[in-house]
Parts: C-alpha cells; structure tokens; sequence
C-alpha cells in the first residue's frame, strides 16, 4: 500500500475520532444542561407550594376564627332575644 494512502487512511481516522468524541460531548453537555434546568425548575416547584401551603394555613385559620366569631355573634342574639340576620344561601353553614 501507498505511503500516502496509509498516511491518508490514519488522518481520516483520527478525523473520525475527532468528530465522534465532539458529537458525543455536545450530548453530553446538553443533557447536563438540561438536567439542570429540570433541577431549577423541580426547586422552584418545591418553594411554590411551600408558599402556597403557608397561604392556606393561614386562611384556613382565619375563616375559623371568623366562623367562630359569627356563631357567637348569632348565640348573642339568640341569647337576648333579638332575631339574627338570615344566613345567606350562597355560604356554607
């Protein structure tokens, strides 16, 4: 065989070599990179609902306090003999 086959045969290989190791690093990178965009978005998710988990907490114990109070309010009434207003249709008991 021709040195400049041998020759030619050896450049193209480690051109190959080359350009398979580049293809494979750019996956790479763009996995990792996607990776952590998951990452930041399953962070952000997390502190979303711990968030609106404290919302919640926090109306859940007003409207007790609330519906407390009305209810007292109403045995008040009922305790002095004035008639109370009529319970709206539209709020639960």
């Amino acid at each position: 065989m021709p040195e400049w086959i041998s020759n030619a045969l050896w450049l193209g290989g480690g051109g190959l070599v080359a350009w398979l190791t580049l293809i494979l690093t750019g996956r790479r990178d763009r996995k990792s990179a996607e990776h952590q965009m998951i990452d930041q978005f399953q962070e952000e998710l997390a502190e979303f609902r711990k968030q609106t988990n404290a919302r919640l907490l926090k109306l859940e114990t007003e409207n007790t306090a609330y519906r407390r109070y009305v209810f007292q309010l109403i045995d008040h009434s009922n305790a002095h003999g004035i008639t109370p207003l009529p319970w709206p249709d539209d709020i639960p008991r």
